[in-house]
């Protein structure tokens, strides 16, 4: 299969990197151990994609201004979008979504949604998490009825996340006393699987931003071998290294070439507006999906 054809699942495994920095760091961290100082509602990340020079997609990571009652608990609405721009969305449309509904004291998911679009291949799926029994029920949608139905239910470890509930539950973590090349492990739920990882703090430095410069844990996923990405270390996340972990800027030695995320607008939560030094720009309210 051609580079060009690999583009749209390349930037769909970066934007997943992305948001899956965690999906429940370790288990003996319970979810109750951690304070949210990090996100709130409102919060908007815009990201551009570049392949080398040329522009390939965007992707953005937001927080839903409104709380959402599901499972009779209030929940965020946390959603990641990404789709292809310029060229490569000529050569291969892809518009996806990934949201989840996460309780706002415990940050456990209640809720996951995908929805996909890539050329002609569409997707759509939930997965509801009952944490008190320790089961994730997907849902797919009957196309002849245009309702979802349940379609298997999976046994799951204690506090499990989803893809995108746990990369927001790991801003919540105090990195301070992770050392240089140790590593955090990575307990999730994505499809129909239980999968683990393990991400590995490679350094700090200080960065270039459009915000000027800006302190940075590095985070490098392990990963196992693969068609995509260029040795075990491959992927670079770099995280702002204060309390709130802003994703700053990704970067992926692919097989071929290499893939770029930066961060190009910020906008801070309600609770934060000490960040909205990050970027000056007005704050233009989201409406939720699900």
């Amino acid at each position: 299969m051609s580079q060009k054809l690999y583009m749209p699942r390349i930037i769909v495994a970066i934007i997943l990197t992305l948001t899956a920095i965690s999906a429940s760091a370790q288990k003996n961290h319970n979810s109750s151990d951690n304070t949210n100082n990090a996100f709130s509602q409102g919060e908007v990340a815009l990201y551009k994609i570049h392949f080398g020079f040329v522009n390939a997609g965007e992707a953005t990571i937001s927080v839903g201004d409104d709380i959402h009652i599901i499972n009779d608990k209030p929940c965020y609405n946390l959603e990641v979008s990404g789709k292809t721009v310029g060229v490569f969305a000529l050569a291969a449309t892809l518009e996806d979504k990934w949201g989840t509904f996460v309780d706002t004291t415990s940050l456990l998911p209640e809720k996951f949604y995908l929805r996909v679009r890539e050329m002609s291949y569409r997707k759509k799926q939930n997965i509801l998490f009952e944490q008190s029994e320790d089961k994730a029920i997907v849902q797919k949608l009957n196309k002849e009825t245009g309702e979802f139905i349940r379609a298997d239910t999976f046994n799951v470890p204690s506090h499990i996340r989803d893809i995108v509930s746990g990369a927001y539950f790991l801003r919540t973590f105090n990195l301070d006393t992770l050392q240089i090349g140790n590593s955090i492990r990575i307990d999730g739920f994505f499809d129909d699987t239980v999968y683990n990882m393990h991400i590995k703090l490679t350094g700090k430095e200080i960065i270039n931003t459009k915000a000027g410069k800006k302190e940075a844990l590095v985070l490098s996923p392990i990963l196992p071998n693969n068609k995509l990405f260029d040795g075990g270390d491959a992927i670079q996340i770099w995280l702002s290294d204060d309390t709130h972990k802003i994703p700053l800027k990704v970067k992926a030695k692919l097989l071929i070439g290499s893939l770029d995320i930066t961060l190009k607008e910020y906008t801070p939560g309600i609770k934060h507006p000490e960040n909205e030094d990050y970027f000056k720009k007005k704050r233009k309210r989201r409406k939720d999906k699900t």
